[in-house]
């Protein structure tokens, strides 16, 4: 199981307010269907990484610019202007755990 750290403050500032209205019930159907779309996606990644619905690639100009594996996964699909996560993934003893 892995961690998910969002990466930039304003992305987990984002993520902290949509989940106090969720759960306050302050959420309009829109940022439900977000955050549940978003919670699936943080739930694929922690739990495999690797699984189907995400499909995961590898973003090989960002992987070479920062040194380390840079990868996407799908939030949605079959969506115009569609969400995408993009990150990578680093253990807490600093070794670098990567996807192929």
């Amino acid at each position: 199981m892995f961690n998910i750290r969002m990466g930039r403050p304003e992305i987990e500032n984002y993520w902290e307010d949509l989940t106090g209205r969720v759960l306050t019930g302050k959420a309009s159907k829109t940022e439900v269907v977000e955050y549940n779309q978003l919670g699936k996606t943080f739930r694929d990644i922690a739990g495999n990484p690797k699984h189907p619905g995400l499909h995961t690639h590898t973003i090989s100009e960002l992987t070479e610019r920062y040194g380390k594996k840079v990868w996407c996964s799908y939030v949605q699909n079959n969506t115009p202007a569609a969400k995408r996560f993009i990150g990578s993934m680093v253990r807490t003893d600093g070794i670098s755990r990567s996807l192929p």
